[in-house]
């Protein structure tokens, strides 16, 4: 399959996500979008990869593209971004793990390869920048073997999260570079959160703070905003309204104190709330535990016991479990200390 061709039909599926497109209607949306009738007729074979590949997940509200997919879609042709976003991709895929591995470690013969990866994933990964090919072997480029193995790494010790550290900070910087003119930079006397992979985020974007150009980081607020849609399912993970116009992706720590570009585009930093509840924790009203309980300040606290119906509120109310990660719960806590207007009293 082409490179080219399937980046397209990423792209397309990268836009119309977000009207609730259902698997079943996968194909007819694609012939829609592609007007050649040679890309038409390979999308029968596109929908049936992308399924047996993971590139989607059903949400139940809708088809979601997922976030290393979304960056091979975005990123730059022939780029390290692009090579190590499908190299990614495959990972996620635990039956090619084994073999992926150990591709990375050593030198592998195409017939070696060709009995492991299924046709069109060998087909898309010798068309990107990774793999170099050595008359019947192929080995990894040099310059990204160490950016292969971190990924790796982070996925030996853990294996829930939706893109690795070493990924998202390949494309952050990718999408810092693809503004034209110098960027200026805010917050650079700030620290970021304890991050627990926080030397390979550093290695990778080296500048503390965030720019003051938003218009630069536009992009990366998109793709924050995508991977929160991605994660908590196309609703409120309060009150489970799913209406798309109504959803912000809020961050815990907010924007205007992010002391890292990577705080400020990280998922783990962000919750997908209403506008109702987006400005309650916004502003400092609610919060979370570590558990994921709820938090009501004093002042609301009332309110809502008069009128629990209005706020969609109640102190049984949780974050759901596999929202509970490592990072989030660091940004939580920074959301009870900084934010919430009870901080003094927990």
């Amino acid at each position: 399959m082409n490179k080219a061709f399937f980046k397209k039909c990423l792209s397309i599926l990268d836009i119309v996500e977000a009207h609730a497109i259902s698997y079943a209607a996968l194909e007819t949306v694609l012939l829609h979008e592609l007007q050649d009738d040679h890309e038409q007729r390979l999308t029968a074979q596109v929908c049936s990869y992308l399924r047996s590949c993971e590139f989607l997940k059903d949400t139940g509200r809708g088809i979601d593209l997922s976030a290393c997919a979304t960056v091979f879609a975005k990123a730059e042709d022939d780029s390290q971004t692009e090579a190590l976003a499908f190299f990614e991709c495959l990972y996620r895929v635990e039956a090619y793990r084994s073999t992926l591995r150990q591709c990375a470690a050593q030198k592998c013969a195409k017939t070696w390869l060709e009995e492991r990866l299924d046709a069109v994933s060998l087909s898309l990964l010798t068309q990107t920048s990774l793999l170099l090919s050595d008359h019947d072997y192929y080995i990894i480029e040099n310059e990204y073997r160490n950016n292969i193995f971190t990924i790796i790494g982070e996925y030996s010790t853990e294996s829930d999260f939706l893109i690795s550290n070493c990924l998202c900070a390949f494309y952050t910087k990718s999408a810092l570079k693809d503004h034209k003119g110098v960027l200026s930079y805010k917050n650079t006397q700030l620290s970021p959160i304890a991050y627990p992979k926080w030397d390979i985020i550093h290695r990778i974007i080296e500048t503390s703070g965030v720019p003051t150009e938003r218009e630069a980081i536009k992009g990366l607020q998109i793709f924050f905003k995508d991977t929160l849609f991605h994660e908590c399912n196309h609703a409120c993970v309060l009150c489970q309204l799913d209406l798309t116009q109504l959803l912000i992706a809020s961050h815990i720590k907010p924007f205007r104190e992010c002391a890292h570009i990577y705080e400020a585009i990280d998922y783990h930093n962000g919750l997908l709330l209403c506008r109702n509840h987006d400005f309650l924790f916004d502003q400092g009203y609610i919060s979370f535990h570590n558990d994921g309980t709820l938090l009501i300040s004093k002042q609301l606290e009332k309110h809502v016991k008069d009128n629990a119906s209005a706020y969609q509120l109640h102190t049984k109310q949780h974050l759901p479990a596999y929202l509970l990660n490592e990072e989030r719960k660091l940004f939580l806590s920074y959301h009870r200390r900084h934010i919430f207007l009870d901080a003094e009293s927990i």
